[in-house]
């Protein structure tokens, strides 16, 4: 069954693993293994339950951190601790 994005009605979303940035503040995250329905058109990705849990409390504990200044990437790992 061909699924159409939600969001823009013109992309077909394809089922993969991909990784995601999450950017907030100057700062970005790198989230790997991310598995959702990805829009190629226009980007939305679309996660079930389990991993939209998943990565919101990642996100969460990323927007715990206090900012750094100037904009770097921070590691799953210096995050974790708070998700």
């Amino acid at each position: 069954m061909v699924k159409n994005c939600p969001t823009c009605g013109e992309g077909e979303l394809a089922s993969d693993t991909r990784p995601i940035t999450f950017a907030r503040q100057g700062e970005t995250m790198l989230l790997e293994e991310v598995h959702g329905d990805f829009c190629p058109c226009c980007g939305e990705v679309i996660l079930g339950m389990l991993e939209a849990e998943r990565v919101s409390r990642r996100i969460l504990g990323f927007n715990a951190l206090k900012p750094t200044s100037g904009a770097k990437a921070r590691s799953p790992e210096e995050f974790q601790r708070h998700s």
